[in-house]
């Protein structure tokens, strides 16, 4: 009979190695491998990389400035204060100057007017127009102030104003007064730009704006898109007669207002009903929140003084808007028009309402709020019936 016999088995002490201890990384599978620290040479690399940026920033910015003002009048169809006022100032200076909003680019016939104005007078007057898409009093407080430092002035300089101007609630009617300061700039005058500066909302920003141009002009770079597009398209009509299907949707530059009113004021033979419903909407957006706004009251006051103390003549017209607009916000309409009787009253300056000047026929409209090219001619000698004794004085 077989006997199983254990043998007794000795224990075996095991003494573990010592090992740091670590923080194991969660994940550390799947993430890289911690990087070793900064060398001297890899820090000097850095430091010279950024110092070579920082050189090409400085470098760059001369050549952004006129990059960009050209860019952004190609994206603005030639609609944008730097191209409007660099006519102005390239051109000898009128007798009489019509500045405003949009209306006056688009109101004014500068021919229309100079002839029937020389022919009350007896004698050859000039006529120019200063017409900035969306802006108001407060631009032109700073327009005044380039304006006037020219050594020689307008005789007479003609303010046109429309109920969106006084309203303080209108936020996007101040939206682009930054980039249009930025383009009447002159930084290296001083008494401009604490004027600006006290203007701005932002002056942060346009400050900004003028120590890097490539700041303030860098949305333009939308034109090359325009650019390319344009050339596509004309490239496809000299090779194939015709455009593309693929080239036929508008460009942006061709979605901006100043197109619209450019090639609307040119070419539109009758105001459509799409003009109304967008002129509609947007004069809405305009008078939206309406009350009146103490800084472009203060603008008022202070742009017209400034034109009376060097001699220059002044006088307040309402241009022609159409009855689709006219009857619209009949309350903020009197509060307006109550404001600017007191401001007339206050600079002894006369104020003209010439609001109805013009009948409701769709051939001289571009939209409720513009005349077109006929609309312009038919409104010049009604404007210098109102301009005359104010002109002979």
């Amino acid at each position: 009979m077989a006997v199983e016999v254990e043998t007794e088995r000795e224990a075996v002490r095991v003494e573990l190695a010592a090992r740091p201890l670590t923080q194991t990384r969660l994940h550390e599978e799947i993430l890289p491998p911690k990087l070793d620290g900064s060398s001297p040479r890899a820090l000097r690399n850095a430091r010279r990389a950024l110092a070579i940026l920082a050189v090409v920033v400085v470098l760059v910015q001369p050549l952004s400035l006129p990059v960009g003002r050209w860019l952004n009048s190609v994206a603005r169809s030639g609609t944008d204060a730097y191209s409007l006022w660099q006519r102005y100032v390239s051109s000898p200076v009128p007798d009489v100057l019509v500045i405003g909003a949009s209306p006056t680019y688009a109101d004014i016939d500068e021919a229309g007017l100079a002839s029937a104005l020389s022919l009350a007078a007896g004698r050859t007057v000039t006529v120019e127009k200063l017409g900035f898409n969306g802006q108001g009093p407060v631009f032109y407080d700073a327009l005044m102030y380039r304006i006037l430092k020219r050594p020689q002035h307008p005789s007479l300089i003609v303010v046109t104003t429309a109920p969106p101007d006084l309203n303080d609630g209108c936020t996007s009617c101040s939206a682009t007064l930054t980039t249009n300061l930025w383009d009447i700039s002159d930084p290296l005058d001083p008494e401009f730009d604490r004027l600006a500066l006290s203007l701005d909302p932002e002056p942060a920003r346009l400050a900004a704006g003028w120590v890097l141009p490539s700041y303030a002009y860098y949305p333009s770079i939308v034109a090359f898109q325009c650019l390319a597009v344009n050339g596509a398209r004309a490239a496809a009509v000299y090779m194939r007669g015709r455009v593309p299907a693929q080239l036929q949707n508008p460009t942006i530059c061709e979605t901006q207002p100043g197109y619209f009113l450019v090639t609307g004021w040119m070419r539109q033979p009758e105001m459509t009903e799409g003009n109304v419903y967008v002129s509609t909407k947007n004069y809405a957006r305009f008078m939206k929140d309406y009350h009146i706004s103490p800084r472009a009251v203060s603008s008022f006051y202070h742009a017209i003084a400034a034109a009376r103390n060097v001699g220059v003549s002044v006088v307040l017209v309402q241009p022609p808007f159409h009855s689709g607009a006219r009857t619209l916000f009949p309350e903020a309409k009197m509060a307006y028009q109550d404001q600017m009787h007191a401001i007339a009253a206050g600079l002894n300056v006369p104020l003209v309402n010439l609001s109805e000047a013009v009948p409701d026929d769709p051939r001289l409209w571009v939209d409720l709020l513009h005349l077109d090219r006929a609309g312009a001619a038919y409104f010049a000698p009604k404007l210098a019936v109102a301009l005359a004794p104010i002109f002979k004085n």
